[in-house]
């Protein structure tokens, strides 16, 4: 049996008071698992799921075996269970979609194959392949391999990976995709471990982590790499243990080495999700589960603090807990009974296709859990046994002094000197060997300090540019609890140590020639993110970015904060050392508001400091003087780079957001077009400079096109072309190179032909260096093109520009035919109406056009042509055909047609009309013919179309017995069916309404009931909260079936569907639409209803409508009352959290989106009030 004991615990301030505490117990269960919305599933080996909360909902899975497996998808959409060697497809709703044999012969899609020309061993494969081939062989399980199944999905949940032992004790590993497909069978690889024992996700909502993975009999499976489709296994054969990367279709990718396997094993492999680094655990092979190891649930009882949204694991001792301030809702998770010992824990690099070993952390005591954070790439957090959670955050950084370059590669230093020669990594000049691995290095002029991680300094004199060895010693600090060094700094005399412990942040100091010396000169509780030492002063960092600065006196350290370091020294110290991006940003500040741009701008090309900032930092400021900024920098290379870098990004909210307090007082210009507005601006203000200036300026106005959305390169050559009259020849090259720059010569050729001029294209085709033979012959063939216009009719039809084209043709008469022929083939006839409308010609354009129309069948369009042309006939013939009846008519009594012939068309519109439900029209057509025999006929037309006024008219004008019994009859059950049609309607919409009521009213219950987990704004206890997977947020065919498959559920009535709430409304909404639509029919109804003395129906008709537009009304103002609620949204609660990269983040307390999409069915109906239907005289009483 296992327990799996809940606490539930309102945090307040930093004490923990537990409020309620429950033990659950399960027999015989596989995993606990987690979704997305917090809810607890176990999975029992009989196949059965259960939720562990207040209301217990059971899902029996179709499977007959144990389960040995089982698996969410990153997002949620498939469940994975594994039996017996048989995969089982689950969805969300647990309904079994298919099951697949997990041992098959069937080849994988991506496999590779033998063509069929002999078989693999005769084929050419490069000799290093035979050679590897002819050494793998699959083996048994190694001894520590406790023959689990493993399952790990790959990061946007298409494709998964399955590891399992067959019946012949042969570990192998297979891959599948989300549609049941096995993709490939990894390549047979002797000696791999069951490793890797925690699944890393990146997922684009909330995460499904299995609880128990401590546990061995939950070792997970080999992962893929977050970006790519590598798979990473180990083996170990022999004396040498190797890390072999797999490609999806099964064939080995690229391996590496581990140092000296001793008798280690590795229990987890992972990536950080950009990729660029890979951890390593190894644990003893003695390691057990020692049964009882916490025993007393007060004092050992390890406590897992569960996040949501996401979840995410933080391990305390409860002695421990009172150092953390948590937040006001937690859910703690007890496990029993089990302890891992992991040795080291190695972080891994690769460049130039060489692994190096660039750290590596060493425990004395239990490694508990690990795993890489989401919220930032480099960041890596841990918990050990004595209850403390790490986060250690890498960089990626250049350790170079003076040209000498040195590169960690585990227990040895690489050195290159750039001054001798530029060689690529892994080569160097030579290296040096340490008896452990190097943690920290730290270079000045007079040698280098190397911090190992046995906690030994190795110093090396430098001499000659090259390192040779001085002294070691050991670093015997005492520290309460363990520590690692995170920076070092080295003058040559003197050494400041940057250590971190769970407590504070101490910065230890000594000399070399009493290493044992060591003191502790500052501490902190606030973290320091960054140390140096330089001469008599050691500069410090901390994360809230202010600067301390602290002297040396009698080789002691005394902290004296400052509000931040002097301008001056900035400029006499080394900026490649000291010269801090805050500390510059600030001093950029300084300048921009004391629009000193000359200097901020030379300050930013040096630093590479993005050119936004001048903008961005005061926009109303740098608008007000870009006259000013223009004169002052006087220079059109600078002003052109500040143009060119511009963006519609806000660096002050973004890459320099730390340099800017939010409370900080900034005069903002909103722009959403930044690059637009700011281009303009600077066109607009040059070209009031004179002729002179603007000249020597002109590679600015170019930009000012050139940098615009879309780019503007046509009206730049024709600026250009207007300036070709000066007599500097240079000038005009350089300012066509300059163009050429910013503008692929192959698009700039085809533009400058745009603009007619061909010297100008031939300048553009000889400057870009094109080939001659491409342009030359083009050119001549266009200048013996005449006449003008004929031949920019010529060049538009090579650039494709159609509509240009049909514009120049259109001016050369004798070309005619040559246009028509044009416009047919390219379908131009709306365009050719403008072109030719003050032409003789238009005519003929009218004709081609209506032709055009009438095969496509639009003949009510070309009917409009036809006539406008003249052939009325075939325009008549398009009347009759779209059955415009009026029309048709008007044009019979113009061409003097028979009233015989005209009615006969006529009389098969009418036949049309019946067929297809247009009964007014049909009747408007039988009127039209004038025959008193066909009276009857339209009034019955007119009561089937509702048409109440005309009815009564055409009654009038028949005045007889027979017309009055019908008429009579037919209002008599039109009378009927309003009164069927309000009973109904009364009847659904109350049914609608007292359901959407309890579908309410359950979901408030659901959100007072449900169990907000909290996640706070702290560093080291959330990055689930921001979980977003860097494969792939949300991809867009998820987002597209979400929508659609919402937009169906909204749709469809169905009792007690997770969007019945939308569906009511609705539903509501459109039958309220439908009796307001009644009234424009009552209004002659009525009438009629009196005048033929249906009187006492016609009361009761108006009564009964005017009590459902009240009971309509009164519902309105209930179902869509004007202050809304939570509860009142549509959908499932938790899908209203739902973020725009597609996240669900439900926050600590219970309070309305930040967002509310405002979907259709949120909008109340309308009734309107100013249709007047109601007669006084049919009222009950009369007011």
């Amino acid at each position: 049996m296992r327990n799996l004991t809940v606490w539930k615990s309102s945090c307040t301030k930093l004490d923990l008071k537990c409020d309620e505490f429950s033990d659950i117990s399960f027999n015989n269960a596989q995993a606990f698992l987690i979704d997305d919305f917090g809810q607890i599933y176990c999975a029992f080996s009989q196949g059965i799921l259960q939720f562990p909360s207040q209301t217990v909902e059971v899902f029996r899975l179709d499977s007959q075996h144990i389960i040995d497996a089982i698996s969410w998808a990153p997002d949620h959409h498939l469940l994975i269970s594994i039996s017996s060697d048989l995969l089982h497809f689950f969805s969300r709703d647990f309904q079994c979609s298919g099951i697949k044999s997990l041992i098959s012969s069937e080849i994988g899609r991506d496999q590779l194959v033998s063509l069929g020309w002999g078989s693999s061993e005769t084929q050419f494969q490069g000799a290093g392949r035979r050679k590897q081939q002819e050494n793998e062989y699959e083996t048994e399980v190694l001894e520590h391999d406790i023959g689990n199944t493993l399952i790990s999905w790959s990061g946007d949940a298409t494709y998964f990976a399955v590891s399992y032992v067959n019946s012949l004790k042969i570990r192998k590993v297979s891959i599948w995709n989300d549609e049941m497909d096995l993709i490939s069978c990894l390549e047979p690889l002797s000696g791999i471990e069951q490793s890797l024992a925690y699944r890393y996700f990146f997922f684009s909502s909330a995460i499904s982590v299995i609880l128990l993975h401590f546990f061995s009999e939950l070792f997970l499976a080999p992962p893929f790499r977050p970006s790519g489709n590598l798979i990473a296994v180990s083996r170990v054969k022999g004396i040498v243990r190797e890390i072999f990367f797999f490609e999806r279709n099964g064939q080995v990718r690229s391996s590496f080495k581990l140092p000296d396997v001793n008798n280690d094993y590795v229990s987890w492999l992972g990536w950080n999700y950009d990729s660029t680094i890979f951890c390593i655990h190894l644990a003893t092979l003695n390691c057990t589960l020692r049964e009882g190891f916490f025993f007393s649930i007060f004092v050992f009882k390890i406590i897992f603090v569960a996040y949501f949204e996401g979840l995410q694991f933080f391990i305390r001792r409860k002695i421990h807990l009172k150092t953390y301030n948590l937040c006001e809702t937690c859910a703690f998770l007890f496990l029993n009974n089990f302890t891992i010992f992991v040795i080291t824990v190695q972080f891994w690099c690769v460049s130039n296709y060489d692994w190096m070993l660039k750290y590596r952390i060493t425990f004395s005591n239990h490694l508990l859990y690990s795993r890489w954070a989401n919220s930032s790439p480099n960041v890596f957090k841990y918990v050990t046994n004595e209850g403390f959670v790490w986060s250690i955050e890498f960089s990626f950084i250049y350790n170079i002094h003076d040209g000498i370059v040195l590169v960690i590669n585990g227990q040895n230093v690489r050195v290159t000197d750039l001054t001798s020669g530029v060689v690529p990594p892994p080569m160097c000049h030579y290296s040096m060997e340490f008896p452990d691995t190097v943690s920290a290095i730290a270079q000045c002029g007079a040698g280098a300090a190397f911090f190992l991680t046995n906690h030994f300094f190795h110093i090396y004199d430098l001499i000659e540019r090259k390192y040779f060895f001085k002294l070691s010693k050991h670093f015997d600090v005492s520290f309460a609890a363990p520590f690692l060094c995170t920076n070092i700094s080295f003058t040559g005399q003197h050494i400041a140590v940057l250590l971190i412990s769970c407590d504070n942040h101490s910065i230890i100091e000594s000399t070399v020639d009493n290493l044992d010396d060591c003191s502790v000169s500052y501490s902190s509780a606030v973290p320091i993110s960054w140390l140096h030492s330089e001469n008599s002063n050691v500069f410090i960092q901390s994360r809230s970015r202010e600067i301390f600065l602290l002297q040396y006196r009698q080789l002691n350290l005394l902290s004296q904060p400052t509000e931040g370091v002097n301008d001056e020294i900035l400029y006499k110290r080394n900026i490649e050392t000291i010269y801090l991006r805050s500390l510059l940003i600030n001093l950029l500040k300084k300048l921009i508001d004391s629009l000193k741009y000359v200097e901020c701008i030379h300050l930013m090309k040096r630093h590479r400091i993005d050119m936004n900032l001048l903008y961005d930092h005061n926009p109303e400021l740098f608008v007000q003087n870009i006259e000013f900024f223009i004169r002052s920098v006087n220079n059109s290379d600078l002003i052109n780079l500040f143009l060119l870098a511009l963006n519609d990004d806000d660096v002050t909210k973004g890459m320099y957001a730390d340099c800017y307090s939010i409370s900080e007082n900034r005069n903002g210009l909103e722009k959403k077009n930044k690059v637009n507005f700011i281009s303009e601006s600077f066109r607009k203000c040059l070209e009031k400079f004179d002729e002179k200036e603007l000249i020597r300026l002109y590679t600015v106005v170019l930009s000012t096109y050139l940098n615009v959305t879309p780019p503007q390169v046509t009206r730049a050559l024709q600026d250009l072309q207007k300036r070709s009259g000066f007599d500097e020849k240079n000038l005009k090259k350089s300012w066509i190179e300059y163009v050429g720059l910013l503008v692929p010569s192959e698009n700039l050729f085809r533009e400058a032909l745009g603009v007619y001029d061909l010297s100008l294209a031939l300048d553009i085709a000889h400057i870009t260096s094109q080939d001659p033979k491409e342009y030359l012959a083009l050119l001549s063939y266009f200048q013996s093109v005449t006449p003008e216009y004929y031949q920019n009719y010529r060049i538009d039809l090579y650039l494709n520009r159609y509509d240009k084209a049909l514009e120049n043709i259109a001016k050369v008469d004798e070309k005619f035919d040559e246009a028509v022929q044009f416009i047919i083939n390219h379908k131009l006839y709306s365009k050719a109406l403008v072109v030719f409308q003050d032409q003789t010609s238009f005519h003929k354009i009218c004709y081609i056009y209506a032709d055009y129309l009438m095969k496509k069948g639009s003949f009510k369009e070309a009917a409009i042509l036809f006539r406008r042309e003249g052939s009325l006939k075939i325009a008549l013939s398009c009347m009759e055909k779209c059955y415009d009846y009026n029309g048709y008519v008007e044009l019979c009594v113009e061409l003097g047609i028979s009233g015989e012939q005209c009615s006969s068309s006529l009389i098969r519109m009418v036949q049309h009309f019946k067929n297809v439900g247009r009964f007014h029209d049909a009747a408007n057509v039988l009127c039209l013919m004038h025959d008193e025999a066909k009276d009857l006929q339209i009034l019955e037309l007119y009561c089937q179309a509702n048409s109440w006024n005309e009815a009564a008219k055409i009654a009038r004008k028949i005045h007889q017995p027979d017309s009055l019994i019908l008429l009579k009859k037919m209002v008599y059950n039109r009378y009927s069916q309003l009164n069927d049609f309000i009973t109904k309607s009364t009847d659904d919409m109350k049914r609608y309404i007292n359901r959407l009521n309890i579908v309410r009213q359950k979901k408030k219950e659901a959100i007072e009931n449900a169990i907000i987990y909290d996640y706070e704004n702290e560093e080291l206890l959330s990055d689930i909260s921001t979980v977003v997977s860097h494969i792939s947020k949300s991809s867009m065919n998820t987002l597209v079936r979400r929508k659609k498959k919402m937009e169906r559920k909204k749709t469809t009535l169905k009792e007690g569907s997770s969007y019945e709430d939308a569906a009511l409304l609705n539903a509501l909404k459109s039958l309220i639409n439908n009796i307001d639509t009644i009234q424009d029919e009552l209004a002659p109804l009525l009438v009629l209803m009196f005048d033929i003395d249906l009187l006492a129906e016609a009361r009761d008709l108006q009564q009964k409508y005017t009590e459902l537009l009240l009971f309509a009304n009164k519902s309105i103002a209930t179902v869509w009352p004007c202050h809304i609620s939570l509860h009142l949204l549509t959908g499932p609660w938790q899908e209203l959290y739902r973020t725009e990269d597609g996240i669900i983040r439900v926050p600590n307390e219970i309070r309305m989106p930040n967002r509310i999409a405002l979907s259709s069915e949120l909008i109340a109906p309308h009734i309107r009030e100013n249709v007047s239907w109601r007669l006084q005289f049919l009222q009950s009483s009369v007011t």
